[in-house]
């Protein structure tokens, strides 16, 4: 695929809670952490080392090393050199579809994410670390919260220009923001209802047929509707066992699981551990 070379200064700043920038650095822990979320995460090592869990694939990061997790794709972390620190970028999942650039097709943002973790290149680079460290400074410095939230969407356009530089992404077809409106009733009914659906009362709830509903929705998430509504399911039961005490049993009959052993069957899955063990793990020290 030919890359472009764009110049960012025709970007149109987005709404400042679209990607939010984080550095923080991570202990060593004798097992990896598992999580998944509905935004988009794009990382960057900037000292020590990280290793990181993604589908089954094992990679082990040093300085400059770039790891992705897209919507609701399970993902561990766990630091192999004490104090590891690392740069994050958390991205609303619809950041994307409105990132418009002249000359730069809608798909070259989104493609690394949409890009199975198996085929995705491992990419470490110094550029990456430096960039990412110059956003910390950057933000560290007097500023309105428009200009800061700018600066942050900007480095994340530039990081995402230069792993198409260094290494090869899947080229699918992604939704449109139209597409996006037409699936809304899907979604909405997803994160307001804790009901299980299926895929096709959904495609009658946004008045499509089963296979035009199936093949917007993949574009859309890079997930079929039974799977992106498993996982966000899996994702608010995580929550709650953050935050409440609730037995197992309730949250499987809340969140549309047969039974319990369904649920931890599921969870497992996902998070690499029971539900039992996430909520210790989590419980506050």
């Amino acid at each position: 695929m030919k890359i472009p070379n764009p110049s960012l200064r025709h970007y149109q700043f987005i709404n400042e809670n679209k990607v939010i920038f984080q550095a923080n650095s991570h202990k060593l822990v004798p097992e990896p952490i598992f999580d998944m979320h509905l935004p988009l995460e794009l990382g960057v090592v900037l000292s020590g080392k990280m290793a990181r869990y993604n589908d089954g694939i094992y990679s082990e990061l040093p300085r400059g090393g770039i790891w992705l997790a897209g919507i609701l794709e399970p993902h561990g972390r766990q630091a192999l050199i004490a104090d590891s620190k690392v740069a994050v970028f958390i991205i609303s999942a619809d950041f994307f579809y409105e990132t418009v650039i002249p000359g730069v097709d809608n798909f070259l943002w989104q493609s690394p994410f949409n890009t199975p973790a198996k085929d995705r290149p491992l990419l470490i680079n110094e550029e990456f670390a430096c960039l990412a460290e110059r956003l910390s400074d950057l933000l560290n410095n007097d500023g309105s919260h428009e200009l800061r939230a700018a600066q942050t969407q900007l480095t994340l356009l530039e990081i995402i220009l230069y792993m198409h530089r260094l290494g090869s992404f899947k080229v699918a077809e992604t939704a449109m923001v139209t597409d996006l409106g037409r699936l809304r009733p899907a979604f909405e009914f997803i994160y307001r209802s804790s009901e299980q659906i299926g895929p096709e009362d959904a495609a009658r709830l946004c008045k499509l047929s089963l296979s035009r509903f199936s093949q917007l929705f993949v574009k859309a998430t890079g997930l079929s509707f039974s799977k992106f509504s498993l996982r966000y399911r899996l994702s608010r039961v995580a929550q709650e066992l953050k935050n409440n005490t609730n037995s197992l049993d309730a949250l499987a009959d809340e969140w549309g699981f047969s039974d319990k052993s369904h649920l931890v069957h599921r969870f497992k899955e996902c998070y690499n551990v029971t539900p039992s063990m996430y909520r210790n793990h989590h419980q506050p020290q």
